[in-house]
Order: C-alpha cells, then sequence, then structure tokens
C-alpha cells in the first residue's frame, strides 16, 4: 500500500522512490504534481491523487501488461529489447493547468527511461485514465 508518508517534496510536488510496485523487477518510482508552477503555493498531495494511486496499484498486475504491449506496438519492437533498454520506470500524476488542481477523470502516466546511449531524457510514456489506455507516445 503506497502512503503520503512514502513521499518526498521535490520541486512543484512529491517524488516517492519505492512504491512496492515493480516492472520486470525494477522499482517503479512515483512523482505527484501538486501544483502547475512555482508561482503556486506548496501543497499537499490530494486524496484524489491517492485515490488514482489506489486504483493503479489494486490493477497493477493488469496495467503492466497494457503498458507492455502499448510500448511493443508503438515501437513495433520484441518485448527482449524492451527489456533490455528498460529504464528508470515511474508513474507520474499532473495537474491541470487550467485549474491547478489534479487532473480530471484519474488521469496519470507511465514513463519508462530508455537505456541507450544518446537517448539520455528520452522515454516511452503510457498515458490512462483510471484503468483505461488513452495514449502511447515517445519523446
Amino acid at each position: 500500500m503506497i502512503h503520503k508518508d512514502d513521499f518526498v517534496k521535490d520541486g512543484c510536488g512529491w517524488n516517492a522512490k519505492a512504491s512496492g510496485l515493480q516492472v520486470n523487477g525494477k522499482d517503479v518510482a512515483l512523482y505527484i504534481s501538486t501544483k502547475t508552477d512555482t508561482e503556486h503555493a506548496d501543497r499537499d498531495i490530494f486524496e484524489e491523487q491517492m485515490e488514482t494511486l489506489k486504483l493503479i496499484s489494486e490493477n497493477w498486475g493488469e496495467l503492466t501488461q497494457i503498458v507492455v504491449r502499448e510500448i511493443l506496438a508503438y515501437q513495433s519492437i520484441t518485448e527482449e529489447y524492451f527489456f533490455s533498454v528498460f529504464h528508470a520506470p515511474r508513474i507520474s500524476l499532473s495537474m491541470d493547468s487550467r485549474t491547478n488542481l489534479p487532473d480530471v477523470d484519474n488521469a496519470w502516466s507511465f514513463i519508462v527511461g530508455v537505456n541507450v546511449e544518446g537517448a539520455d531524457d528520452f522515454g516511452w510514456h503510457v498515458e490512462f485514465k483510471g484503468i483505461t489506455h488513452t495514449d502511447t507516445w515517445a519523446g
């Protein structure tokens, strides 16, 4: 179970290095944004965001299968290659820039870094609303 106490304040949000969630034996880090920019006051993690994390945790097996399947299809790569470059997985919950409140519909992203030379900031992003996949992209 993920608790607010697992997080440390960081910039415009909160980080948790150990979530208890894993993919291919690697721990999945968590980042929760709680404001859209530094002009806004610091805030605690919203209850809606904790509910989203609970939903993710309860459906983790199914969600990891979706993440792998979507990235393999998006990149036209093999599972073997995917896991050979799989690096720094994290879940990110962002904020709605118009309202400075958590994204509606339990929106979140699963981001996988790619461990290859020249791709230091490159990653695959699999986006969800709740447990429904909405988009996959890379950048």
